[in-house]
């Protein structure tokens, strides 16, 4: 692929589409990079000719639809149009007519598709909603933004506007609605910046996203997103978010009924089909089979809506990689080690050395991704990733539920050796295992580790006296290196 060229692998179908797509060039700061001359006057000429008829104040037709809201929203409409004015006092001023214009336009392109999809015209609860509103004003920031090659992330737009990257996302792929189509440029920026918020942004500790995530919604969540074949069509259209944000379904096809948030819902499907991508995308590097690849994204699900405070302030990258590492100790996979993880890793097209050498730890302090694991992962999913213990089941037998195969259940004949979970921390991912802080610390022990058919679990340590290749740790190595 060329610079800026995405992968238009896109996860969803019809209704439900994800816009992100991985981008060959991973270094890409959204909206900071020189472009071609080519590509500068390819999306200033989409811009101009998508604006060419549209005005610095509400078309006819948004005249029309705000007159039938039960209260005119025009004045709070231009309130926000002089705030983001103000907001951007260090624009142009044409620059800033431009991005009005924009924000008029996507306005009125999303109207008349509700109207075609719903066959009426009250929307006076999407036009009166602020956060909507905010987040359409944003992509014609954005989008000016990356058209005249400024020097502004989206970041501080969100900033500006005070708007979350997780209220954002609801509308970000509404600037695709536009007629004529955004150029592949600017379509490239939209996805990376979607990438962004579903794998970190949304994710930040402050975020809107973890009081929707509560018990009510959890088991639910989980529930709906384990579901195989094609992702259930989930319509992403303004109305459907912002007016009607939670909807009752049917549990297990029985009269009991429960309330589902469905932006939530329609979030952590695109979190979890991006994940899956690339868990699939790792798995197979590492030449793991299919059925651990079920087992990586099963995890995976369980964590976003279950233990969700695991990735406060953390990247799913992070959380992909400690998975993989676990599913392959208590499957007792040989080779798998973080190094061989990491390294895999780095094929990956958005991948950096930083989301595995900076993770949190507590606070603000940060440590490479073997600590998070031994101190927090592990930790706190240890029940969890016990149940993936394969058990001994008939040769040709195997359970299937719903089309997604059971992690706890594998085509074996014996089971496997057990092995602890833990792994001995390695300096810079070069191989050299640093002291073992295994006093007070730990809920695995390995006994006899030279004797596989013979290793038993206890739950007095964490740490074994080996490091992650299965090299046995002489206690006079140890006593040099913690002197060291």
């Amino acid at each position: 692929m060329n610079s800026y060229d995405f992968d238009d692998r896109l996860f969803f179908t019809d209704q439900l589409r994800l816009v992100s797509s991985e981008l060959s060039d991973r270094t890409i700061p959204a909206m900071q990079k020189t472009h071609t001359d080519n590509n500068t006057t390819s999306v200033l000429h989409w811009l101009r000719q998508l604006l060419s008829e549209q005005k610095l104040e509400p078309s006819q037709i948004l005249e029309h639809h705000f007159r039938s809201c039960s209260i005119n929203p025009i004045d709070e409409i231009r309130n926000r149009t002089n705030k983001v004015s103000f907001l951007l006092a260090d624009w142009d001023a044409d620059l800033i007519s431009t991005a009005i214009k924009l924000y008029y336009n996507l306005l009125e392109t999303i109207l008349v598709a509700e109207v075609k999809r719903l066959g009426h015209t009250n929307f006076n609860t999407l036009l009166h909603h602020d956060k909507f509103h905010l987040g359409l004003l944003a992509c014609a920031i954005i989008i000016v933004v990356i058209c005249y090659q400024m020097d502004m992330s989206f970041s501080v737009v969100l900033r500006k506007l005070d708007l979350a990257p997780f209220d954002f996302c609801k509308t970000l792929c509404n600037a695709f609605l536009l007629r004529p189509s955004p150029p592949r440029l600017v379509t490239a920026h939209l996805c990376k910046i979607e990438e962004s918020i579903l794998e970190s942004l949304s994710w930040e500790v402050d975020s809107p996203l973890f009081s929707h995530i509560d018990e009510s919604q959890q088991t639910i969540l989980a529930d709906r997103l384990k579901e195989s074949g094609t992702p259930k069509k989930l319509s992403q259209s303004p109305c459907s978010i912002f007016c009607t944000p939670q909807k009752v379904i049917n549990v297990d096809e029985t009269v009991n009924k429960r309330m589902i948030n469905l932006s939530v819902e329609l979030f952590l499907r695109k979190v979890s089909l991006l994940a899956s991508h690339r868990i699939r995308t790792l798995c197979q590097d590492l030449k793991l089979n299919e059925i651990t690849a079920k087992q990586v994204e099963y995890a995976f699900i369980y964590i976003i809506t279950q233990k969700s405070d695991l990735i406060k302030n953390r990247h799913i990258d992070q959380i992909i990689m400690c998975i993989i590492y676990a599913i392959a100790r208590v499957n007792d996979i040989q080779g798998v080690s973080f190094k061989s993880i990491t390294e895999k890793y780095l094929n990956q097209p958005h991948a950096s050395r930083q989301i595995f050498h900076s993770v949190l730890i507590v606070g603000e302090e940060t440590q490479n991704i073997i600590n998070f694991y031994n101190k927090i992962f592990i930790i706190a999913l240890e029940t969890f990733f016990m149940e993936f213990l394969d058990p001994i089941i008939p040769e040709g037998e195997e359970r299937i539920a719903d089309g997604f195969i059971d992690p706890m259940i594998v085509r074996v004949k014996t089971a496997k050796p057990k092995v602890g979970l833990a792994v001995r921390q390695v300096n810079s991912f070069t191989g050299k295992i640093l002291p073992s802080p295994t006093q007070n610390k730990g809920i695995f022990q390995t006994k006899d580790i030279n004797s596989p058919n013979k290793r038993t679990f206890s739950r007095r340590q964490l740490f074994q006296d080996q490091d992650e290749e299965g090299q046995q740790v002489s206690h006079k190595k140890r006593k040099v290196e913690e002197q060291n």
